[in-house]
């Protein structure tokens, strides 16, 4: 619960289709959207996917090194 007692998402969070398939699938933060959310068609196909911090969507983080952690082992 938050501070004014109301109940907040946590956690793992999944919504199916009627026939079973996955819909969607994600994870909350004390009720903001955090990491990869995934969105998939009525045949469990991936559509879309979403990165999320502190529930703000933003462009997913880079699995580059950093530029500065190349030059520090220089």
């Amino acid at each position: 619960k938050s501070p004014t007692g109301q109940f907040v998402n946590h956690g793992a969070y999944s919504v199916t289709y009627p026939n079973g398939k996955k819909a969607i699938d994600g994870r909350f933060e004390e009720g903001k959207k955090e990491g990869f959310w995934s969105e998939f068609d009525e045949k469990g196909n991936k559509v879309a996917e979403r990165y999320f911090e502190a529930g703000v969507e933003k462009p997913p983080p880079s699995s580059k090194p950093a530029a500065s952690a190349d030059r520090s082992s220089r």
